[in-house]
């Protein structure tokens, strides 16, 4: 059982799949100061998830002036992290507002990324599929699906660490083979972009494929690998 992190195993490590999928081992978690990077990659899910289900397309949000944008972001950051801040003391509880203080930073810069495309609506938040492959079943949670301007839809999954590229899925033994199923899921001919929106200090923003720069600007075309 799994979704697309068993292929994401299985390609790096066909043994670590064997252990962690059928096996049910896990390594032991190394204790970090403040805020982990999977609960961090789960706070930014989170807050845009809220975000992206009160305003549900882009002409909404570019209606908001700036401090309504700010507000709004505020108020999705601090209803995703009531309970850490509820249960949190001492050090904690002023890491988890440096936290805060970066979410915030990071989610503006996204979205702004986001008012400078052409505009989109909201086809789904987080939605739930699944797919065949190889005789498995994988359940597939898609952080993003953006109906745009021609009738096509754009993919896009969030991704806080460094590896957010499409060399990432591709060649032989894809790291990062999200995308691709979503794509699959969704049905290829549908698609006309594929994206990660990266949220990282000095780097956020949208890394991916298009067959259309004019539907998703700043994106790469497929011109030399296959899609």
């Amino acid at each position: 059982r799994g979704g697309a992190r068993l292929l994401e195993v299985q390609s790096a490590c066909p043994f670590r799949a064997q252990a962690e999928f059928r096996l049910g081992a896990r390594a032991l978690e190394e204790p970090e100061i403040g805020v982990a990077a999977s609960e961090r990659g789960e706070l930014v899910h989170g807050v845009l998830a809220r975000i992206w289900s009160d305003t549900r397309d882009q002409r909404t949000l570019s209606k908001l002036s700036q401090d309504e944008l700010s507000a709004m972001i505020r108020s999705a950051i601090a209803a995703q992290t009531a309970v850490a801040q509820r249960d949190a003391q001492g050090v904690m509880r002023h890491l988890l507002e440096i936290e805060n203080e970066w979410l915030e930073s990071r989610i503006t810069e996204l979205l702004a990324a986001d008012l400078a495309r052409p505009q989109f609506t909201i086809e789904g938040v987080e939605e739930q599929r699944s797919i065949s492959i190889g005789g498995m079943t994988l359940s597939l949670r898609i952080d993003r699906v953006d109906r745009l301007d021609d009738g096509s839809i754009a993919v896009i999954d969030y991704k806080t660490g460094s590896d957010a590229e499409p060399d990432a899925w591709l060649g032989e033994r894809p790291r990062l083979p999200q995308l691709p199923l979503y794509a699959e899921a969704l049905g290829m001919e549908r698609v006309s972009a594929v994206a990660f929106g990266r949220v990282r200090t000095g780097d956020t923003g949208f890394s991916g494929l298009t067959r259309d720069s004019a539907v998703f600007p700043g994106l790469k075309s497929p011109t030399v690998r296959g899609w």
